[in-house]
């Protein structure tokens, strides 16, 4: 549940791509999608791979049952992958400065010459 949450909020990788996802498609702590998109599968949510790999499907199928599931524990009745992908939308930024989106969180931006900008450019701005 926590790696379904992580690709729907944490990633930009589309419903139907994590639907298509199976163990061949994870290397190198990498999976890419059939639109040739990779992204990083943090170590903690590598052994779900390996596991998959084990089962005779080893997909995500079941990802709306999954998902379901979630929002039961959650207690956010009738929990959909799409409700989860609208929520990152609400809740993403572009920095002013790189152009790339990341969640409002707090660890994402910082505060340099009275501009808000994403750590990483702030890290950049800095050095300069």
């Amino acid at each position: 549940m926590a790696f379904v949450w992580y690709l729907l909020f944490d990633t930009d990788c589309s419903v139907r791509e994590i639907l298509l996802l199976t163990s061949d498609h994870f290397k190198d702590g990498l999976i890419t999608t059939y639109k040739n998109k990779c992204y990083q599968v943090p170590d903690k949510f590598t052994i779900i791979f390996e596991t998959l790999s084990d089962k005779q499907y080893n997909g995500f199928k079941s990802l709306n049952d999954i998902v379901s599931r979630l929002g039961i524990i959650a207690e956010i009745p009738e929990l959909k992958p799409i409700r989860i992908k609208n929520a990152r939308k609400a809740n993403t930024l572009t920095c002013s400065n790189c152009n790339n989106n990341y969640t409002n969180l707090v660890h994402n931006w910082i505060s340099i010459n009275e501009r808000i900008v994403c750590v990483k450019c702030g890290d950049e701005i800095k050095k300069t």
